[in-house]
């Protein structure tokens, strides 16, 4: 009978052996080998929420002058995070004045720039800065021009100012220079033609008696402006129109009311014979309609083409207040500067009592020109 023998040494390299199956079985009996885990895709790309400015508005400039070669803005996700390639449009709003470029596509920090050239007069410019469906935002600059001399004087007051005898009027004036720019301080001066009926004294006027004067206000070689005062004696009365300027349109159709205002009189006007006269070479009568007043006018035109227009009326009532007898319509002539004047009288103006108006009546002359 043969006996096995086991040397020290051979059970040490079975204990080993036995070791070793748990981990060969942990690897698997198969033979393969696990996949490794994808790795994450690229994140989304941002998108645009808001136009934020990084410029600040410019400082004021000189008209037409360069407002700025980066006038920026940054275009910018939920989270502050800058977008590129987004269309950033630039567009001026007010003042004039040019952008370059006008479309610009923003760089990979989100930003976009333009340059901004200032409108040519003095201005607010405004530039507009936009994006799709984005909230604008926008830039203001003030452009300056320098002032120069006088270049044209511009009257606020009315054209036509009544006065009645001894009361004061103030009239009010402008100087702008050739660029239109308010000219501070400029000493303009007033002057009647007639001083007999206006006085002036700085820029008040004086009525002094009935009747009319133009009244021009100027300051060195500038254009003048004038005005039509009118002066009206005690309980006075005055045969006019409505006209509020003194210049026509070449070509212009304008109609004009014929008016008798008894102003502050009681009395009630009962006949009256008026002449409208002008110029046949600046106007031509086109046509009469009735007045507001109901009155109930006979009208000569047979004289019209030589610019003379005749109006009767008697009302034994009588009409007062403001009274409009007609309206008369005339067409300009085409040739500009053109000069010339509407001119109104009464050779008899009566009250429904018989009463002889015309020595308190003040006949108003209107003088025109085609420009």
């Amino acid at each position: 009978m043969i006996r096995s023998i086991r040397s020290p040494r051979r059970r040490v390299a079975c204990r080993l052996a036995l070791s070793a199956l748990p981990m060969l079985v942990a690897c698997g009996g198969g033979g393969g080998t696990a996949a490794p885990a994808a790795p994450p895709g690229p994140p989304p790309p941002p998108v645009p929420t808001s136009i934020q400015r990084i410029s600040a508005d410019p400082a004021p400039v000189a008209a037409g002058a360069v407002l700025g070669d980066s006038m920026r803005v940054r275009v910018v996700d939920a989270n502050g995070r800058g977008v590129a390639g987004v269309a950033v449009v630039f567009a001026i709003s007010g003042g004039g004045g040019s952008v370059s470029p006008a479309i610009a596509s923003s760089t990979s920090d989100g930003s976009a720039a333009t340059r901004w050239v200032s409108g040519p007069t003095a201005a607010i410019n405004t530039l507009v800065v936009s994006s799709g469906s984005l909230t604008p935002v926008s830039f203001t600059a003030t452009t300056t021009v320098p002032i120069g001399p006088p270049a044209v004087v511009t009257l606020t007051s009315p054209r036509f100012v009544f006065l009645d005898s001894g009361a004061t009027a103030a009239l009010t004036g402008t100087a702008r220079d050739a660029n239109g720019v308010t000219v501070p301080n400029a000493a303009i001066q007033f002057a009647a033609r007639n001083t007999s009926v206006i006085g002036t004294s700085g820029n008040v006027l004086t009525g002094l008696r009935r009747g009319q004067s133009i009244v021009t206000a100027s300051v060195g070689s500038a254009t003048p402006d004038s005005v039509l005062a009118v002066v009206v004696g005690a309980n006075g009365i005055t045969l006019q129109t409505d006209l509020t300027r003194f210049d026509i349109r070449p070509d212009e159709t304008f109609t004009v009311p014929i008016l008798v205002d008894l102003r502050t009189s009681t009395e009630r006007v009962g006949s009256a014979a008026i002449t409208v006269s002008f110029d046949p070479a600046q106007l031509t009568f086109v046509s009469r309609s009735a007045g507001s007043a109901g009155v109930n006018v006979t009208v000569s035109d047979a004289q019209a083409a030589t610019g003379r227009i005749a109006i009767t009326f008697a009302d034994a009532t009588g009409f007062g207040g403001r009274v409009e007898l007609l309206r008369l319509t005339f067409r300009a002539s085409t040739a500009t500067g053109r000069t010339g004047s509407l001119v109104l009288t009464a050779t008899e103006l009566n009250s429904a009592t018989f009463t002889d108006l015309t020595g308190r009546l003040t006949a108003l002359t209107y003088p025109l020109v085609i420009r």
